[in-house]
């Protein structure tokens, strides 16, 4: 939920960069869970 309001704000103040990080903290940490080390 919190992840999900945090998108929909970024995309609502029109920061591409935001939505970009977030994009790739949160498919760094999908990889992490299907591949743990």
């Amino acid at each position: 939920a919190v992840f999900d309001f945090r998108v929909l704000a970024a995309m609502a103040s029109g920061r591409q960069a935001d939505i970009d990080r977030m994009t790739n903290q949160l498919t760094m940490m999908v990889l992490t869970f299907v591949h743990p080390m």
